[in-house]
């Protein structure tokens, strides 16, 4: 498995041959699906932009909260909503786990398996 990978050679060889792979846009082939990665990739990018689209365009924005807080800095209310203003994206992406377990583990729907 060493010598299939490459990894029997020089780290500075393995280097060389890695950044010449991405010139060529070989980038190897997946563990798990046995194909080539460049294949995976144009499987799955085009899900993954329009996701990427979607919880961008959708993310409230913190500029309107923080400048509530401005003319009040050090008080109270500046704790709580610069709170607010750093843990709600946390929050987003918990509820986004969530309905992740509850589609894949619970309902047994996988997105990946889907466009496969």
């Amino acid at each position: 498995m060493e010598h299939q990978m490459g990894l029997d050679r020089p780290l500075p060889v393995q280097f060389q041959d890695y950044l010449a792979g991405i010139m060529r846009l070989n980038l190897g082939t997946s563990f798990n699906t046995g194909q080539p990665v460049v294949s995976d990739l144009r499987v799955r990018l085009p899900a993954t932009m329009e996701l990427a689209l979607w919880s961008t365009s959708l993310r409230p924005d913190r500029r309107p909260v923080r400048c509530l807080v401005r003319p009040a800095a050090g008080s109270a209310r500046d704790v709580v909503v610069s709170g607010v203003a750093i843990f709600a994206p946390a929050s987003a992406l918990l509820v986004g786990l969530i309905v992740l377990f509850i589609f894949y583990a619970v309902l047994k729907v996988s997105p990946l398996l889907m466009d496969v």
